[in-house]
């Protein structure tokens, strides 16, 4: 059962990681198509760093806080389990 957990945790964190990955790589690609994006301003700002802002963070952000969920939805779930299989906790 740990073993399946484990591996539950590990495609968990490499489908994170992929989409991280991804968001990321997808910055430089987007200023390499598009290159007057690094001599545009707005609002005295780059718009390059108006797109990092505002555009590739949140999603990080919102990549973390799945992760987080899941991973304490798949330990619930192996809690609850656990506690099935050998009876409930008793302390004493």
């Amino acid at each position: 059962m740990v073993r399946s957990l484990m591996h539950a945790q590990l495609s968990l964190s490499l489908v994170c990681l992929v989409f991280a990955l991804a968001v990321t790589a997808s910055f430089p690609m987007l200023v390499a198509v598009l290159p007057h994006l690094d001599h545009t301003e707005v609002f005295g700002l780059p718009l390059a760093l108006i797109a990092l802002g505002a555009g590739i963070y949140p999603v990080i952000l919102i990549i973390g806080f799945f992760y987080n969920h899941q991973a304490s939805r798949l330990e619930k779930k192996f809690t609850s389990l656990v506690q099935h299989v050998d009876g409930p906790f008793v302390d004493g």
